[in-house]
């Protein structure tokens, strides 16, 4: 259902009737608290270690910055101290666009930007860094209006200020051909880029909302692009707003697996490509509306309309300390040759939650994590698919990144050839069955486009168990394990004639002993190659 805030509202001024789409973000309500943060701070590698922290506060702004009206779209300077955002917390009809200043003594009231403010909607506002130039969206007078259904319409363009001497300029439009009879809301500024971001849906139709960038350049603000599908899933996707200390940006999206509403995500921004977007978690996300999400220094803003609140959309900001970090330099290379390879990486963190990475043209990448490896938990595994290679997978544990030294760490792909082999420990299945659990989907969705990249393999699919249990039972368990493998591969359209199935049972362990980790390590599903 589409939150009443994104509504069409009907409005009339004086002679001149106005329809227009009054959406101003959002409804609901929620509880829970902050995110398995460890994923923004640590380049969304070490899940669980920042936020696990007992100092680390997540609380409702409170007063003076949030009243029983909504609160909307925060955005701060780079130094914390200025904060703007949208709320008709002044009893008007349309929301306006405020200021807060923090001080020793906390945040100031909040008082309207009267340079700025029209008799219509102002909203989603974007200040930069250096707190001196300001976009927002507004329906005001002089926006694009076309008419339908015996109405004038009129739609919400992007508008932008200046801050001159302590005042703020007269609103422009943002020039070029960002402004269209369609909605443009939600503007956000990347300046180590300098990139506006905004989201764009037809009237009336915000399911169909879409993420957009424009760069300004000296001749003004180049053509619109719309951002890749792993970013525009056509889940109500918005709020796209730049970690400013790093490179990757935050947005908001109802997308399948999250946690209610709108979810808070991130996704790492390199090289020109977006990586895939990874949820915040429910240390972050409620059950209900989590949206605009901004990272400065030791402090993050973001607005939610959760449960025990002021009104219906608060602010929320939470304080975290600073901790230390190590990097990780991994380098891609041939077993043989020993060449660099130019690849895809993706790194699992858990059963849910993984990054993608690109690594350059040395086949290098770098990961953060904690000094304090202990905050690792189960580590992450390392998986590259690359076409003329096996399948590569390697996890990384807090023993393992003890004993790492400050140089690249070498991930070898071996060529494909007749016989290799390679094992993939994330096939998992069901206790003493040979269902395959919807955890590792993802993974042999990933088999399925290497083998479609490598029309030419043939593969031998092997299941193995532990070492419990009879002979018999283990035979029969491991063979039709392989074979539900084979089963979910081929109703992807693979040729059948390109696999063989077989069990080995408990006869070739990787370890000849039996518990935790030995069962895991030896219960596993291994591709031999045929041809």
């Amino acid at each position: 259902m589409i939150p009443d805030r994104f509504r069409t509202v009907e409005h009339h001024e004086d002679v001149r009737r106005k329809k227009a789409d009054k959406l101003t973000w959002i409804d609901s309500r929620s509880s829970r608290a902050v995110v398995r943060f460890t994923l923004v701070i640590f380049c969304i590698l070490c899940v669980g270690s920042l936020l696990a922290q007992e100092d680390l506060r997540l609380a409702n702004m409170g007063d003076p910055v949030n009243t029983p009206a909504d609160e909307f779209a925060p955005s701060v300077t780079q130094d914390g101290k200025t904060l703007v955002f949208s709320s008709k917390r002044n009893g008007g009809r349309y929301p306006d666009i405020f200021v807060t200043h923090k001080s020793d003594q906390g945040w100031s009231e909040p008082e309207p930007i009267v340079d700025i403010n029209s008799r219509y909607s102002d909203e989603s506002p974007s200040i930069s860094g250096d707190g001196k130039m300001l976009f927002f969206s507004s329906d005001r007078e002089g926006s694009l209006e076309y008419r339908a259904a015996g109405s004038i319409r009129v739609s919400f363009d992007l508008y932008m200020s200046y801050n001159e001497n302590g005042s703020w300029t007269r609103p422009i439009k943002v020039p070029g051909d960002i402004n269209t009879i369609h909605h443009e809301r939600s503007p956000s500024f990347d300046e180590k880029t300098r990139t506006l971001f905004f989201s764009r849906w037809a009237f009336g139709d915000f399911n169909q909302a879409e993420i957009w960038k424009s760069e300004m350049t000296a001749e003004g603000f180049t053509t619109p692009e719309k951002l890749p599908p792993q970013i525009n899933a056509g889940y109500q996707e918005a709020g796209f707003t730049p970690a400013r200390d790093r490179s990757g940006y935050y947005f908001a999206s109802r997308r399948p697996g999250g946690l209610g509403g709108w979810d808070l995500y991130y996704t790492e921004y390199k090289d020109g490509e977006f990586g895939e977007p990874l949820n915040l978690g429910d240390r972050i996300n409620s059950k209900e509306n989590d949206i605009y999400l901004t990272l400065f220094q030791d402090q993050l803003f973001f607005c939610s309309d959760r449960e025990g609140g002021a009104g219906n959309y608060d602010i929320y900001a939470i304080d975290y300390p600073e901790e230390q970090q190590q990097d990780l330099r991994f380098v891609v290379r041939n077993a043989r040759t020993g060449d660099a390879v130019q690849s895809r990486v993706r790194l699992d963190l858990n059963a849910e939650q993984s990054l993608a990475r690109i690594t350059d043209e040395h086949g290098r990448f770098a990961i953060a994590v904690p000094a304090d490896t202990s905050a690792v938990g189960d580590g992450f595994t390392v998986r590259i698919q690359q076409r003329g290679f096996l399948p590569f997978e390697r996890t990384f544990s807090e023993g393992d990144l003890n004993g790492l030294s400050a140089d690249e760490i070498p991930l070898e792909l071996s060529p494909i050839e007749k016989d290799a082999s390679f094992t993939l420990h994330a096939i998992q299945f069901d206790y003493n069955s040979a269902t395959i659990r919807s955890e590792s989907y993802p993974v042999l969705d990933e088999l399925v486009d290497y083998l479609s990249s490598n029309p030419d393999v043939k593969l031998e699919i092997i299941g193995h168990t532990d070492l419990h249990g009879e002979y018999d039972y283990n035979m029969r368990l491991s063979r039709e394990r392989a074979q539900a493998v084979f089963d979910y591969l081929t109703a992807r359209e693979l040729n059948r004639n390109r696999f063989q199935v077989s069990g080995a049972g408990f006869t070739r362990p990787l370890i000849d002993r039996k518990g935790s980790p030995y069962d895991e390590q030896n219960r596993r599903t291994e591709f031999r190659v045929l041809e």
